[in-house]
Order: structure tokens, then sequence, then C-alpha cells
């Protein structure tokens, strides 16, 4: 085999590849958002189907033969470098992993997310805890195709390249000592702001005008995607650049709730619309990493979507739709949109009390894998850690265990991805306002160009041209540490509590 013929070859078999995901996410957009409830048989055998075709491209001989003949020459083409290293990464961890092992979770993935949501609504984990337990024994049955003593560094490292449970444990040791004790100072503070004042009625249709009007404000394009209406929201890249979707869930007593996580889920979508155009149809177009992607919807969502500048440049916005905001001021509103409370929902928990949220989930996690915790104890383990932390207690599973699709949709594992994304954030603003230091001043102008521009030639544009912590070096200069975003939360939450 040439080179030159290798090159082709290998491009055109990454580039099916990349059509094979693009139509997954497309079947799981309308999964989620128009299948009919008798039509969640076939889809799931439809979803086993690609995802069985995919593998078989990935491990294939002819996969195979251009990664050994491209291995023999040096490129200056950083993609097609890069391309090889995925793809080989891919190779290496996909030939330990039986076909029909790939197959047979891809099609339990899609019933047991349609489960859960029955389970849910009827608060009936007995329902659902039978595949449940199936679901992290998959991943265990997964980490023992690479011989991994620890599930959880196996899991780590699948979502966020080179994470091990001894980075995370020290990442949360020291966020949780720093807002455990916060917590009790906010408490004792007096501070009388809560959400509950931000309750009224919101149009339906109102939220969503407001909705598309705020995130074409902070750069959606709204040309290149669509938003959408689900149980739960989340973001699809049906093609990187030209259409990225999402979804919100709106609910007519707080608008805030759709409005902020539409900024989450418009910063993902913001992500894969400002890719690189080289890297548009090759496998590197997305994040770098699954913390990174979180990092881009959390900054937006959290550092300016519930910041005071933020809201002192749209709150005439949100009162032309909604009078009922009339005779609230917009610090006033943003004392009680980032009150602090200890509810039991992480969807809707203050970016303070969010991490405790994700840090339990993670622990209970450990449990599991480390024979410390069945699936018949988890419900109970995680009312436990709920009290611990917060001082609440779920008053049932609808509210407790069931609340979260993850762990009934294969994203086991995940949650510390969160956390992880709060601290590239904390990277992000202690970075990019040394290049910008008027930031604060320009969010509250509305003005989000020069902070598209330096997200965009920063992180966005590279993909997943450089492992996460390259991405990280290359623009800050640093590895991953909580002390930034630590600052953030005290430059915050103290002032904001008078601490």
């Amino acid at each position: 085999m040439k080179k030159e013929e290798a090159v082709q070859g290998f491009r055109a078999l990454m580039q099916e590849i990349n059509h094979l995901t693009c139509m997954e996410e497309e079947m799981m957009w309308d999964t989620r958002v128009n299948l009919p409830p008798r039509g969640a048989e076939y889809r799931s055998e439809l979803m086993g189907y690609l995802s069985g075709q995919k593998y078989k491209l990935k491990t294939s001989p002819r996969m195979w033969e251009y990664l050994q003949e491209l291995s023999q020459y040096t490129f200056d083409d950083v993609i097609l470098n890069r391309m090889q290293e995925v793809a080989r990464r891919d190779y290496d961890r996909l030939t330990k992993i039986p076909a029909d092992l790939e197959a047979r979770y891809a099609k339990h993935g899609i019933m047991t997310e349609l489960i859960w949501q029955d389970a849910r609504q009827n608060n009936d984990y007995e329902s659902v805890k039978g595949v449940l337990k199936n679901s992290f024994e998959f991943k265990r049955e997964y980490a023992r195709c690479f011989g991994c003593d620890s599930v959880m560094d196996y899991l780590l490292d699948n979502w966020e390249q080179g994470c091990t449970t001894t980075q995370v444990d020290g990442i949360f040791s020291d966020i949780k000592g720093y807002v455990l004790p916060l917590l009790d100072k906010i408490r004792a503070s007096g501070k009388p702001y809560s959400r509950q004042k931000l309750q009224g009625f919101y149009p339906r249709e109102q939220q969503l005008a407001l909705i598309h009007d705020v995130t074409a404000l902070v750069g959606y394009n709204h040309e290149a995607g669509r938003i959408g209406e689900s149980a739960h929201p989340f973001t699809l890249r049906i093609c990187p650049r030209d259409d990225m979707r999402f979804t919100v869930t709106i609910h007519e007593t707080d608008f805030t709730n759709a409005l902020i996580s539409s900024l989450h889920e418009g910063g993902h979508a913001l992500y894969g619309q400002n890719l690189a155009p080289e890297l548009k149809g090759t496998t590197l177009a997305w994040g770098t990493s699954w913390g990174f992607d979180e990092g881009q919807a959390r900054f937006f969502e959290n550092f300016v979507g519930r910041s005071l500048p933020f809201w002192k440049y749209i709150f005439p916005m949100a009162q032309e739709r909604f009078p009922l905001l009339k005779n609230t001021t917009a610090e006033e509103f943003y004392q009680n949109l980032n009150a602090v409370n200890c509810g039991p929902l992480r969807l809707y928990a203050d970016e303070l009390t969010y991490n405790l949220h994700i840090i339990l989930r993670y622990e209970l996690e450990k449990l599991y894998y480390d024979g410390k915790a069945d699936v018949d104890e988890l419900p109970e383990l995680w009312n436990d850690k709920y009290e611990e932390y917060l001082g609440y207690r779920p008053k049932n599973d609808a509210e407790g265990i069931l609340q979260d699709v993850h762990w009934f949709s294969g994203w086991i594992g995940y949650y510390q991805c969160y956390v992880l994304a709060n601290c590239y954030d904390g990277h992000f603003l202690h970075s990019s306002m040394k290049d910008i230091p008027d930031f604060w001043e320009k969010v509250s102008r509305g003005e989000f160009d020069e902070i598209n521009d330096w997200h965009n030639r920063k992180v966005r544009c590279t993909g997943n041209l450089y492992s996460p912590m390259e991405t990280l070096y290359r623009f800050s200069g640093e590895t991953l540490t909580a002390k930034h975003y630590i600052q953030y939360l005290k430059d915050k939450f103290e002032p904001l509590y008078g601490i």
C-alpha cells in the first residue's frame, strides 16, 4: 500500500465513522423529542445496529492496515496525526471489547432510559432496580476487558482521558473543604434570599422567546441549530458547526430554570458551532473531553448566566416579557437567583451546593464498585448523604435516586465531569481576564464578541486536536486545579452573604 493511498483510505474510513456518529445523534434527538411509545423497541434495535456498525469500522482489518502503514511515516499535518492517535487508542480499546457486548449494551441503554422515564413518573424504583444493576455490571464487564483492577479508574479515564480516582478525590476534598464550612456561615447569615421569590406565572411562549433572544445574545447561531423541548435538557451534535441542537424543559412557575438551562446547553452548542472548519467531518469535531465540554456549558450557565453584570443587562428584556418583574430590581433578582438552597434536585441546585450533589453521586459509584453497596442499598445511601451534606432528606425516590437520567442512559462514572468542568471554568475565567481586563464590563453591556473570540481561539476551535490537559496548558500554562474555581466561589458568595 502506497503512502498516499493509506492517507486517503484512512481519511475516508474516519469520515464513515463520523457519519455514523451523526446518524446516532439524529436518531437520539428523535428518540427523546418525537418517538411514540410503541416505537421504542425497534428504535433500540436500530441504535444497536448503528453502534455495531461503528464498532466494526473502528476495529476492521482496514483500520489496522491503515494505522500500521501510516505509523511508518512522519507527517506535518497535525489533524492527521491526532486522528491516528485517537483511532489507535479506540482500536486498542475496542478490540478488547466483544462486538456482541457493544451491541447488547447499546440496545440495553435505550430500553433502560425509557423504563426510567416511567419509574420516575411513578416513583417506582423497584421497577428499574434490575436494569440499573445490569447497567452497573455492564461497565464492570467493560473494565474486565481491559484487565482493570479499578472499575472507577477505567470509567474516569474513559470520560476524561488521564483522569484517576486519586486526582478526583484530591480535587473533591479541596472543594468540600471550602464549601461545607461556607454553608454553615451562610445558614448563620440570616439573609432572606430565596428562589421562591422568583416564582409566578411565566407563559411558555414568552419563555421560549426570551430563551431565543438571550442565547443569540451570547453567541448561539440559530441558523446552525434548533431548540426543542424534552423531559430532561440535552445537546446533540447532529453536524458539528452546522447543526447543533439542544432542548429545554419549561416550567411556567419559574422562567429561570429553562433560561439558565438554555445557557448551559447553548454553551455545549457554542463549542460545536465554533470548531475550526478543518475539523468538520472528522472524528476530532467535538470537545477535547467531556469535562472541557461541560466547562464550556457551565461557564455560560453559571459564571456568566448567574452573574450580576449579566442580569443588569438582560433584566429589562425579562421585564418586557414578564410584567410581574416590573417592581423588582436587577440586584434583588440576582440575590434571589443565587440563593443558596439545600434542596434535593441537582438540576435546580444553586451553583455552590451543586458541587455536593455531584460529589455524593461520585462517592456512591465508588461504594458500589468497591463492593460496599448494592443497588438495593443505593436509595437509602443516597438519602443519607443528602442529609449529611445538605441537611435535607429526599421525601421519595422520584426526588432522590430517580431524579437524573445519567445512570439509566449509560453515563455511569460521568458525574465528576461536572465538577471538573467547574475547575476548568476557574481556569477559563482566570486566563481570559488576563487578556480581557474589562471582562465583566463587557458582560454588563451585553458585548460577547471578544469573550467568544477568546474561547473560540483558545478552546473551541481545536476540538479534540489536543488532549484535555494539553489544551488546558496551552492557554493557561497550568495543570488542573480547584484553586481558581474556589477563588471564584469566594469572590461571589462571601460578599453576597456578607461573610
